[in-house]
């Protein structure tokens, strides 16, 4: 998506219109397409953070969930360095930072 575009959706009274946020979103599904590429999809990169085996944790109240796991940092940081355009386990780097994901996984 070009300047026509971001253009066309500052216009958009449907949608937040505000450039930056506009920017993001666009940048973030560059993103989100640069992984499937580099990886075959979402999925295989994140299954990839725990070699393809699920996680059962064993929390009994909310009160028991951490802020923040190793795998949530690993995520983020591999994320973030990708997106920076420093050297991470994709092959290929995005052109946004990705979110803190480092508080959502557990």
């Amino acid at each position: 998506m070009g300047d026509r575009a971001v253009a066309r959706l500052m216009a958009n009274a449907g949608i937040v219109r505000n450039r930056l946020k506009i920017e993001a979103a666009i940048g973030n599904a560059r993103a989100f397409l640069a992984v499937q590429d580099a990886h075959g999809s979402f999925a295989a990169y994140i299954w990839g953070f725990i070699n393809q085996r699920p996680i059962q944790n064993s929390w009994t109240s909310l009160a028991e969930l951490p802020a923040s796991t190793p795998l949530a940092e690993a995520v983020s940081r591999d994320s973030r360095s990708a997106a920076s355009g420093s050297s991470g386990r994709r092959s290929s780097t995005p052109t946004c930072r990705p979110p803190a994901w480092s508080t959502t996984i557990s």
